[in-house]
């Protein structure tokens, strides 16, 4: 540090008198203070030129962050731009997808993926006896489909009704000879009459079944899956009907036919076949699954009745 920059640092930290800063510089009183005033305003002019420099450094900085802001907020709406277009293209895909498969199906006749069963319920005076029974046999099978029906993507389920009695009689519901709805079906069957019956105890049974193979030929296309079930305390007077070339039921036939009657000697034919409308090659499905009418009845009969229509389903389902 030389001899000026001491006299200067002594001046600032205020250490000189005003003689000892004259003498000092070895300068007249005026010179010194001109020389102080000189250095002022170069100090001064130094100090601006910084706050000038500090305040366009500020600026900058400030137009860089909001640069840097508009930058992320045009990046932010480009991102949600590209997200909403994916989802506009998914979308699309999906309706396109929505519609090639309605425009598949309506190709490839929907009705191979329709159940029509149609059950033949006996109405004569012996069966009212045991009919609450049966009711909540029947009652807790169509709850265990209506739950399955979901795990067979594509099933549709009609139901139909023939009643068996002194008379057959084909049971309408709203939409015609058979409903998709189990609450309309049951509700039918609840609305029932119970009168007559022979006094042999033999009942037209093989009538009946021949009225409800005609009223599933009728009312369902050729290619539908199509099965009775047959539900009586009687028996027939002829045990071994044949009942493979009914006219008005060609095609696939049926796809099975399951009997409750008071025996299980009762054997008919029937002209099953598998979805393709080929013979089953099991000969014991040509008479179908009749049983006495006590198993129905058991503490299984709601499980054994549910079983052949899930058996059915898991063959028709498309998935």
């Amino acid at each position: 540090m030389d001899k000026y920059e001491k006299i200067i640092k002594l001046k600032e930290e205020k250490l000189l008198t005003r003689e000892e800063e004259v003498n000092s510089w070895k300068m007249t009183e005026e010179e010194v203070d001109r020389l102080w005033n000189t250095r002022r305003k170069r100090k001064d002019r130094g100090d601006g030129e910084n706050n000038r420099k500090q305040e366009a450094e500020s600026q900058q900085e400030s137009q860089d962050g909001k640069q840097e802001a508009e930058g992320r907020t045009r990046m932010f709406q480009k991102e949600e731009a590209r997200k909403k277009g994916e989802a506009d293209e998914r979308k699309t895909r999906r309706a396109l997808h929505k519609n090639f498969i309605e425009a598949k199906m309506a190709v490839e006749k929907p009705e191979d993926n329709c159940i029509y069963i149609d059950y033949i319920l006996d109405t004569t005076l012996s069966f009212a006896r045991i009919f609450p029974e049966v009711y909540y046999v029947l009652e807790n099978s169509m709850n265990l489909l209506k739950s399955k029906r979901r795990e067979y993507k594509g099933i549709v389920l009609r139901y139909g009704l023939t009643v068996l009695g002194d008379q057959i009689q084909v049971d309408r519901f709203e939409k015609g000879a058979f409903t998709e709805s189990e609450e309309e079906f049951l509700k039918h069957l609840r609305e029932l009459n119970f009168q007559g019956g022979s006094d042999s105890g033999a009942e037209p049974v093989n009538e009946a079944i021949l009225a409800s193979l005609q009223k599933l030929g009728k009312n369902s296309a050729s290619s539908a899956n199509r099965g009775i079930i047959l539900i009586t305390d009687s028996m027939p007077e002829d045990v071994r009907p044949d009942f493979r070339h009914v006219e008005g039921c060609r095609d696939k036939g049926l796809r099975f036919a399951v009997g409750f009657l008071y025996s299980n000697r009762y054997a008919p034919k029937f002209d099953l076949g598998n979805r393709y409308g080929e013979p089953e090659e099991n000969e014991r499905n040509e008479s179908g699954t009749f049983l006495e009418i006590r198993s129905l009845l058991s503490a299984d009969g709601e499980k054994l009745l549910g079983k052949v229509i899930l058996d059915i389903m898991r063959k028709v389902s498309v998935y």
